[in-house]
């Protein structure tokens, strides 16, 4: 759960790459963009305009 929570926020709070969050926290970068995907899914991502979005966790 603390990976998931990371993830997103780096990428939503602090705008880091998919990459650089991978190698932050330890995982592969297609298992970063799983998480982002779904985590989009499921609606913890809620966008306030065109170019930002609002992390929810």
């Amino acid at each position: 759960m603390r990976k998931i929570r990371d993830v997103l926020r780096q990428k939503w709070a602090l705008g880091l790459s998919m990459r650089r969050i991978a190698r932050s926290v330890g995982l592969s970068r297609p298992s970063v963009a799983n998480y982002l995907r779904r985590a989009r899914a499921c609606g913890l991502v809620k966008r306030r305009s065109s170019s930002t979005r609002r992390f929810v966790v």
